[in-house]
């Protein structure tokens, strides 16, 4: 028999969540890391000459999102991409309610929930982000909800980390006594994205704590863990087969410049490390003392502690290969836990201290409170409205629509190393950009070594060199390049000027 009670719960629930995923905004697709993140899997899906392009024969470090890529669209109609972050973006709602639910001894149903919940819709929308930046100066959505060293879980687009919302359903299942399912939940956020295997693993080990307490069974434990480890162990040999180091000389030389001068922000703890962390650790501390729940506190406990621990160690020992784990990539779930448990306390504490529960109560309350979500909602999709309209307007568009629709099999163009959207939008093979580089040591090598020779040409967009170029082109089979159309090119080129516009012209190689 249908609980009526609980299935109208569950439908306001996912009306909320369905606000949510609408007040936080939406990108438009193959923007950002996108750029990045969908190579593998457009150019598997076959979208223009993206499989002769040097970096789809690299190692891809996402090949699981690279098959969902590749079969959405081959099979789907684009708009699928927007659908499955929508239903990400619900989820992750859905799971992060759930959690400070279950934060008291017992499961909390309050009159001040409602309240609770548009106080996290509100502070992760759109709109919030908006403002605090107009009047902070500061995302108050990344002080909250994102992890350290500007890593999170959500962001405006579909990509591999928005899987890391599995990781919140794993804590909701096992919470719910669904061990099995809590694991596989666990175990499939590590195939979308390998940086979350730490993460589950701390989550599963936890699980195995809790599980030993409450049976004093340590076979039944173990045996949780060691099916764990078996689930994983595909992704782990797929990670060991692709990206197991040349030997140790690369390794270092390939390891040092993607920790210091690619991604320092990700993954050197010396530079990303300040106050926005120590705000971060603060929040951790504070909700730690607000959890009543034995089983979400050991598990809490185990993701900070265990993340804080890892970290240390790799400040301390300097370990690069460590620090590319990205231990303290487990904080993109403890963060927007511990925010939200301290935000359900304070609306629980101030609904005490002013006596609002009556007001809570009011039938004019259900009506300013859906107004606010009403206007959270249309927030957002007037910044989605915006993001897509700014995308339409940016300059390089009229030179990538160009190359779009006249690319042929076999063209390679030199570009800007600044053009990220260049590959996706057009289909068309490039020489190499700055946003998008393989993760093997080899070939992040051979990357940067591309990236070293494409800034040469381009380092002053006044003036190129001609006779620098040509031997560039010569030696790299380059068909086309483009440049800005008010540099210079200074001595002879091999090439024959096929468009010009205000922004960029495009030239075809000719011996």
């Amino acid at each position: 028999m249908i609980d009526e009670e609980k299935y109208t719960n569950w439908l306001w629930m996912l009306l909320f969540a369905l606000i949510f995923a609408g007040a936080y905004g939406m990108a438009p697709l193959y923007t950002s890391n996108q750029n990045t993140y969908f190579f593998h899997g457009l150019a598997e899906g076959g979208m223009g000459s993206l499989s002769e392009d040097w970096l789809y024969q690299t190692a891809d470090p996402f090949p699981v999102f690279s098959g969902m890529v590749s079969f959405i669209y081959q099979y789907l109609p684009e708009e699928t991409f927007y659908l499955c972050h929508i239903l990400l973006l619900i989820l992750y709602l859905i799971c992060i309610v759930e959690i400070i639910r279950n934060v008291g001894s017992e499961k909390s149903n309050n009159p001040s929930e409602s309240l609770t919940l548009l106080t996290i819709i509100g502070l992760h929308s759109a709109a919030a982000v908006w403002f605090s930046l107009k009047i902070l100066g500061i995302s108050v959505d990344r002080w909250l909800f994102w992890g350290v060293a500007e890593q999170y879980v959500l962001g405006p687009g579909l990509q591999p980390s928005v899987f890391g919302v599995f990781l919140l359903l794993s804590i909701i299942l096992f919470l719910a006594d669904r061990k099995w399912a809590a694991i596989a939940a666990a175990v499939l956020s590590v195939y979308f994205h390998s940086s979350y295997l730490i993460a589950a693993g701390f989550l599963v080990f936890s699980y195995m704590i809790i599980i030993y307490i409450e049976s004093k069974d340590l076979k039944k434990a173990g045996k949780l863990g060691i099916a764990s480890l078996v689930l994983v162990l595909p992704i782990i040999w797929y990670i060991l087969q692709n990206f197991s180091p040349a030997d140790a000389e690369t390794a270092i030389k390939a390891q040092t410049i993607l920790i210091k001068e690619r991604i320092p922000h990700h993954a050197d703890l010396g530079y990303w490390f300040g106050g926005e962390a120590v705000w971060k650790i603060l929040l951790h501390i504070i909700a730690l003392f607000l959890i009543k729940n034995i089983r979400l506190l050991i598990i809490f406990s185990v993701l900070f502690g265990g993340g804080f621990l890892l970290s240390a160690v790799t400040a301390f020992t300097g370990n690069q290969q460590l620090a590319l784990m990205f231990p303290w990539r487990v904080s993109v779930i403890t963060t927007p836990i511990a925010s939200a448990i301290i935000i359900k306390a304070l609306i629980d504490r101030l609904s005490i201290k002013a006596s609002i529960g009556s007001f809570l109560q009011k039938r004019y309350y259900l009506v300013i409170v859906l107004s606010c979500f009403g206007i959270l909602f249309l927030f957002g999709l007037a910044f989605t409205y915006n993001e897509f309209k700014s995308v339409a307007a940016e300059k390089e568009l009229p030179v990538m629509q160009y190359v779009k629709e006249h690319k042929i099999t076999g063209d390679l163009y030199l570009i800007p190393p600044d053009l990220e959207k260049f590959r996706l939008y057009t289909g068309a093979a490039v020489f190499i950009d700055k946003k998008t580089h393989p993760y093997k040591d080899s070939e992040f090598l051979e990357w940067y070594r591309r990236l070293k020779i494409s800034e040469i040409i381009y380092a002053d967009e006044k003036t190129i060199d001609g006779e620098e170029l040509t031997r560039i082109l010569q030696n790299n089979k380059v068909t086309h390049f483009i440049c800005h159309t008010a540099s210079v090119l200074t001595g002879t080129i091999p090439g024959v000027q096929v468009y010009i516009e205000k922004q960029y012209t495009v030239y075809e190689v000719k011996d």
